[in-house]
């Protein structure tokens, strides 16, 4: 009995040492697989093609974008990891059409819609290796991307642009920067979709101007066709829209021009946006473009510039004697900088590195108690 419980706990011991030792194997070949995915190399991504099929929709019907893409690397060998560089869309900031879905063979993570910058970002999430001699290697990866637009606004024959852009994630936001040597040339494209329908008004000007202690909306319309009413909808941050108006009647069908005005008496504290909203007979509607008002005793106007920029931009606002919050969101809509600055502490200058951040749009966002702001800027080699 001795002999066979002292065998059992022999064979015991041995297959927890095998177990074990497999482990560790199998956990250094992973850490070795990982870490030999961002070494030195001549990863280029591009983009071969951008075109709308059709180039003409109506309002309220779906057109389809296809966006070509290709990497490319020179020595014919080495690894692009997941999460190191995506493409960038964006729609016409105008608002004439607006992104509806995308469909792509599952190769890029897609973020929400952004309606304020109108962008999309997708992240490669693949491992893409190069070795045209071993298995499963090739020599390059091309595809497609699909996205469908819906028609808003109608654009009188005009075909308002949408832009692709080819981004590289920075190491520090889990990229590897040091895989590619990218050629800039072939990183952005650009096509464009028309949008037909009866003008339901000619819309002359939409204002929105700050008068006293209150904002005056006005605009213009030249002509209606089949027009109810007017609403005027308000947000605090370009997102999120709600009516504040009550019914402003329209002139039904008229070929004259017409004046309309109202009055919002207890704006926001901070950015007031303001857009229009135009309702048919038949519950149609469409929407101006948007107009901002700044509600705040003193000046806090904010400027960038250069716009675009290349190793810094310089933020300009006005005097601020609360604790202050900077914070910039990259192009894939993450945050890269949050800075706090003390009261009293904030310059009405401030310069911003942009040394180590990576091509494409941002927007800057300044906080200071229950008032905010946001700019955007554009980072370029």
């Amino acid at each position: 009995m001795n002999k066979l419980f002292s065998k059992t706990i022999k064979t015991n011991v041995m297959r927890q040492i095998f177990t074990h030792t497999v482990l560790l194997a199998l956990s250094l070949l992973l850490s070795t697989n990982l870490l030999s995915q961002c070494q030195p190399d001549g990863m280029d991504p591009g983009l071969s093609g951008m075109v709308y099929q059709p180039d003409e929709i109506e309002v309220g019907a779906l057109g389809e974008v296809e966006i070509g893409w290709q990497i490319i690397d020179s020595d014919l060998s080495g690894t692009v990891p997941p999460g190191s560089w995506g493409i960038i869309v964006e729609f016409p900031m105008t608002g004439e059409y607006v992104f509806s879905s995308v469909s792509d063979p599952g190769l890029f993570t897609w973020g929400g819609y952004d309606p304020v910058t109108k962008t999309i970002t997708g992240i490669n999430n693949v491992t893409m290796t190069f070795d045209p001699f071993g298995p499963g290697g090739l020599l390059n990866y091309t595809g497609s991307i699909f996205m469908e637009v819906e028609g808003v606004i109608p654009t009188n024959g005009a075909k308002p642009l949408s832009y692709s852009t080819i981004i590289i994630v920075p190491d520090n936001e889990g990229g590897c920067e040091q895989a590619f040597e990218n050629e800039t040339a072939d990183d952005e494209k650009s096509a464009g979709i028309a949008v037909t329908g009866p003008l339901p008004i000619e819309l002359l000007s939409f204002d929105a101007i700050k008068s006293g202690e209150t904002v005056i909306t006005s605009w213009v319309t030249l002509n209606e066709l089949n027009n109810a009413y007017f609403e005027v909808e308000r947000s605090e941050d370009g997102k999120e829209f709600n009516t504040i108006s009550e019914e402003i009647s329209g002139a039904g069908t008229t070929i004259e021009k017409q004046n309309y005005s109202w009055v919002d008496k207890r704006p926001l504290v901070g950015v007031n946006y303001y857009r229009l909203k135009q309702v048919d007979f038949d519950a149609g509607y469409t929407y101006s473009r948007v107009r901002s008002v700044v509600f705040e005793g003193r000046d806090v106007a904010m400027r960038l510039y250069p716009n675009p920029a290349r190793n810094e931009v310089t933020l300009s606002t006005g005097v601020k004697k609360g604790e202050v919050t900077l914070l910039i969101y990259g192009p894939n809509g993450q945050l890269v900088s949050n800075q706090r600055y003390e009261p009293g502490d904030w310059k009405t200058s401030t310069r911003i590195d942009l040394e180590n951040m990576v091509e494409g749009m941002y927007m800057l966002k300044i906080i200071e108690g229950n008032y905010s702001e946001t700019a955007r800027f554009v980072k370029v080699r």
